[in-house]
């Protein structure tokens, strides 16, 4: 860590594009990932786009290395909003004859969209062109596994107990979600801020590569995981070291896990510093970390068998 002054700033922009100014939490994991998403996108400028003043309750930007950026945690138009964006920028381009221009679209999403909002997940996946979606994942969704958890009964006042079935469902729909799977993605990468070289490696990966790509990044928050906002780096090297959130990429038919796990930590190492676990029962901890071993043996056969 100690050569890391010496030798990043040859491998990375010094200029920083997440200017200040952001109602973020200390410790926000996401406004961290930003930061590097930010370099590898390079200088932005907001665009003229027709029919939208400054008024408009989006945050839509064309960068010097030719991205539209805009982020959303649900909303079709606001998709819809980006491609007229992209659309004009082109005809622009063609009738001035000026060499730069958008050259693929950035979007934000949240993990929520996928359960939340099924209109606009139908319209990310509907018009698929040139676009990279960041997806930031706070694992909003553990909560709601939390919450079944402590309330034990259904809708007919009978006890429920999660099956390994359902388990086993839940944490290999969790990374990345069976709807980016089935969709026809030329890059699908997971990513993590701590480790900042190995998400900005795929951010460039997905802005070069031909057709859309689709990242995951694990974003860990303070206020909604119950941790000191000190730890949120070490929460994310955590959720990698206990194979909960696998760092890999999956590219020309094949998948790479770009950060390979020797020897697993348990998963209490990496619940333990999370205060929203404390009622957690003990078995469905045992349960989910039976479940994470299995997925990540799954992860390595596949990468094993699709290399091959």
């Amino acid at each position: 860590m100690s050569m890391f002054p010496v030798f990043v700033p040859k491998l990375l922009p010094r200029e920083e594009y997440f200017v200040s100014g952001r109602r973020s939490c200390k410790g926000c994991g996401k406004a961290l990932s930003v930061r590097m998403i930010s370099k590898m996108m390079g200088k932005a400028v907001i665009p003229p786009c027709q029919g939208k003043d400054s008024s408009f309750p989006l945050r839509s930007q064309q960068t010097g290395t030719g991205v539209a950026w805009d982020e959303i945690t649900s909303g079709d138009v606001t998709i819809s909003f980006v491609n007229q964006c992209i659309r004009q920028n082109e005809r622009t381009r063609k009738d001035t004859g000026s060499a730069k221009g958008i050259g693929k679209a950035v979007i934000g999403i949240d993990r929520r969209i996928f359960t939340k909002d099924p209109l606009a997940l139908s319209e990310l996946f509907t018009d698929q062109k040139h676009v990279v979606y960041i997806c930031y994942d706070s694992e909003i969704y553990m909560n709601d596994l939390i919450k079944r958890s402590a309330v034990s009964l259904d809708a007919h006042g009978d006890s429920h107990v999660l099956e390994k079935d359902e388990m086993k469902a839940f944490i290999a729909n969790k990374n990345i979600p069976a709807q980016v799977w089935e969709s026809a993605f030329s890059y699908v990468a997971t990513g993590c801020p701590s480790f900042p070289l190995d998400l900005m490696e795929k951010i460039k990966k997905a802005m070069h590569i031909t057709g859309s790509a689709f990242i995951s990044v694990l974003t860990p928050c303070p206020t909604a995981w119950l941790f000191k906002p000190e730890l949120t780096a070490h929460l994310g090297t955590l959720a990698v070291a206990t194979g909960f959130f696998p760092l890999f990429e999956a590219a020309s038919d094949t998948v790479s896990i770009t950060k390979p796990i020797a020897q697993r930590r348990p998963l209490s190492d990496y619940f333990g510093l999370q205060q929203r676990y404390v009622s957690f029962p003990p078995e469905y901890r045992a349960l989910i970390q039976e479940v994470v071993s299995e997925e990540y043996e799954k992860l390595l056969s596949r990468t094993t068998k699709r290399s091959a």
